[in-house]
């Protein structure tokens, strides 16, 4: 006899959810791997309610995640997954039923999550579940020029300037934003670098938000103030970082938001596609 359960995070240590965690994405066809500290990092920069995401347990072994996020009427399904000698055994339709009962309860109306668009498997289970595809987010990569220079610089600010930019920069170019870049969740960024971008003049034309492991640079959110455009500042971003960095990577922008089509110009290619779904709830 099945004796199932739903534990919430909250009543797991840090060790506990991290060996599940990279138990369900063993060989997942994106190259997961967490650790203490990346874990504290997708908590914070993703404001996951541990209080409300669980593990599905079988017979106290744990075979399915749910970490979920929460804003306004929405809820995002940061990670979710099945232990995959328990897949197609309909645990996962228990764990996405699970996810709108607690989402019901909170009052919320729609539920969104990405799914890479190699994982077909993925997008068809979801697509069953009444998930509706609604857009696609692309992460861009690009070497950078190590013969070019810029004369406009950084200076670091404050996360809460930058946030108050952001929301200047949504209204004036009418972006498309994927949870993370949304201005109301930039205040959880506070571990990344927050710079402010001077022309030579020392106006402010823009604002980037950024970190780095080895050679890459990779950007969090970009945008300028002022005349400026897109291509050209994220162009003088990339001339700035040119002699410290050998790559620049800016992750799941979707297709309709100004940065993604100045990165195209920019000869950035595109090298992990992500289709955002989306669920309504009545």
């Amino acid at each position: 006899m099945e004796n199932k359960s739903f534990v919430k995070l909250s009543d797991l240590s840090r060790i506990e959810i991290v060996n599940i965690l990279n138990e369900v994405f063993k060989g997942y066809i994106l190259n997961f791997f967490w650790t203490i500290q990346t874990l504290e990092k997708d908590l914070k920069e993703n404001d996951i309610s541990l209080q409300d995401s669980f593990v599905l347990m079988l017979n106290k072994e744990p075979i399915g995640i749910a970490l979920l996020s929460f804003r306004d009427v929405r809820c995002k399904i940061d990670i979710m997954g099945i232990v995959k000698k328990h897949r197609r055994s309909g645990y996962g339709f228990e764990v996405v039923d699970r996810v709108i009962e607690i989402c019901r309860w909170k009052g919320v109306k729609k539920i969104i999550l990405e799914v890479p668009k190699a994982d077909k498997a993925a997008f068809s289970f979801y697509e069953k579940f009444g998930f509706k595809e609604t857009r696609i987010l692309e992460t861009f990569n690009r070497r950078t020029d190590k013969e070019s220079s810029s004369s406009f610089h950084m200076e670091l600010s404050d996360i809460k300037l930058i946030t108050n930019y952001a929301h200047e920069s949504y209204g004036k170019h009418n972006r498309s934003l994927n949870w993370m870049r949304e201005p109301s969740n930039l205040p959880h960024l506070s571990f990344y670098n927050s710079v402010t971008i001077k022309d030579p003049a020392g106006k402010t034309v823009g604002f980037c938000i950024w970190g780095h492991r080895g050679s890459m640079f990779y950007i969090i959110d970009l945008a300028p103030l002022g005349q400026i455009s897109f291509t050209e500042l994220l162009g003088e971003v990339l001339k700035m970082v040119s002699e410290t960095f050998d790559y620049v990577l800016i992750a799941s922008v979707p297709r309709d938001d100004p940065l993604a089509a100045s990165a195209e110009e920019l000869g950035f290619r595109s090298i992990l596609t992500l289709k955002e779904m989306v669920f309504n709830l009545h």
